[in-house]
């Protein structure tokens, strides 16, 4: 890996119209029709100055929150592991419309089998943060991107780029995954599937639609009538809500399973700083069900355009018969249908049943890197792939020898013993599993 210090002279690409020669137009052309790309200019920030210069056109392409230009300005002075930022901004005409948003960090990754890293190399990491795919993304300017995204692997600025739930039907997952070359490709992409709910006009259309609307109703009026008088709802959307919003979030996930996982809500000075920022800019928007004033359900945390995104859930288990959760995503839902600028509900990537059972819309998505043409790029691919592979082959072994049932009982039976009745049944019914421990699964669940 090159070495490189934050105080080092990044290469230099300035507004330019002659770019690098890595596309294949001839194949291109065969699937894609393609614009001349000297009608593009494109122009690479790395410094903060560079940044600045820029701000302007930023805050007019509407940027997803995390890809807001003060949050991002903030991460790159907070954070020590940040190299520099990568910005690459494409102009058509002179007109500013598009940008790919990234971090070059130095960090370890972990290549994991299921939940247990079997490798986890320190690397220079070009990191495209989320939601830092803004504005046009046609084919020529995707095209623009894996061009200077391969020129700067090529002159070893990082070891790899990656990208994450990038659309499995969009041009760049194409460009990305099938035309980097034999050796910087990711054969091992990590699929995902994103849900998303339309808004119901009214609760009562949402029952209409489901065949367990007995349940959910019995289930609203099990936890009212027990705790009568004592239930309360707060929403949280100014930026006086923040301190007071951590406190209860944190309180709640620290006793979910993402407590477990390492993924519990973390209320440090950088959380705060977010959601102050998303309060700031009218995108802050989570609710806290309450009883007897203790917090006990959550979810949010935002709100961007005309959906609303419940990125961050979780309940406490010492209520987990009342189903919280879903009463407070009932009543969310409720409230938004009464929103007429908010039209979906959007619940992330991840596989669970829960989304599919009341999500309409779903699309697939994967994460992916684009590697290093070199020596130290063959070897970072290779973890990959093997790690990958090995995933895949035991889940197709389970399947064939018709051993998954068994299997995913002994598992929930393992994780019970571990972390606990309640923390088990949740930690189980992540989509992961250590396939690393497979076998020895196949063997305890055979005999």
């Amino acid at each position: 890996m090159k070495s490189a210090t934050k105080t080092e002279q990044p290469v230099t690409l300035e507004h330019t119209s002659t770019h690098p020669n890595l596309l294949d137009k001839q194949h291109y052309d065969s699937h894609y029709p393609i614009r001349n790309l000297h009608e593009y200019s494109v122009f690479i920030a790395r410094t903060i100055e560079e940044i600045e210069k820029i701000r302007e056109g930023w805050q007019n392409l509407r940027p997803y929150p995390t890809a807001n230009i003060d949050y991002f300005l903030t991460e790159l002075k907070t954070h020590s592991e940040i190299v520099r930022p990568y910005v690459l901004t494409i102009r058509n005409n002179g007109r500013l419309i598009a940008m790919l948003v990234g971090r070059i960090e130095d960090k370890q990754i972990e290549f994991k089998v299921g939940y247990k890293p079997l490798f986890n190399p320190k690397v220079r990491v070009l990191n495209i943060i989320e939601g830092g795919i803004i504005g046009d993304t046609s084919f020529e300017v995707c095209a623009l991107y894996m061009s200077y995204l391969q020129k700067a692997l090529q002159l070893q600025e990082a070891d790899l780029v990656s990208f994450s739930d990038i659309p499995t039907d969009s041009y760049l997952y194409w460009l990305g995954t099938t035309q980097t070359g034999l050796i910087s490709k990711d054969y091992e992409p990590h699929p995902n599937i994103q849900y998303r709910m339309t808004i119901p006009a009214s609760l009562e259309d949402f029952y209409s639609l489901r065949k367990n609307k007995k349940n959910l109703r019995k289930r609203v009026r099990k936890l009212e009538k027990d705790f009568s008088g004592r239930v309360a709802i707060k929403c949280y959307k100014t930026p006086q809500d923040v301190n007071q919003l951590c406190q209860d979030l944190e309180k709640v996930s620290s006793k979910t399973f993402k407590k477990a996982t390492g993924d519990a809500f973390v209320n440090d000075a950088k959380t705060r700083n977010y959601l102050t920022l998303l309060a700031e800019n009218g995108h802050l928007l989570a609710y806290v069900l309450y009883i007897d004033d203790k917090p006990i359900a959550f979810e949010g945390i935002l709100k961007y355009k005309d959906v609303y995104f419940s990125h961050e859930c979780g309940y406490d288990p010492d209520y987990e018969t009342y189903r919280p959760g879903t009463y407070l995503m009932l009543k969310v839902i409720d409230q938004l249908s009464n929103d007429d600028q908010i039209q979906f509900m959007d619940w992330a990537a991840g596989d669970y049943e829960y989304k599919s059972r009341f999500c309409d819309l779903n699309w697939n998505v994967a994460s992916f890197y684009i590697f290093q043409p070199s020596l130290r790029g063959i070897k970072l691919n290779a973890m990959k792939l093997f790690c990958g592979a090995s995933h895949r082959f035991g889940t197709n072994l389970l399947t064939t020898f018709k051993l998954k049932d068994k299997w995913e009982k002994f598992k929930r039976i393992q994780f019970t013993k571990q972390i606990g009745p309640t923390l088990g049944i949740f930690f189980y019914d992540t989509p992961f599993f250590e396939i690393n421990q497979i076998w020895l699964d196949v063997i305890q669940i055979s005999s």
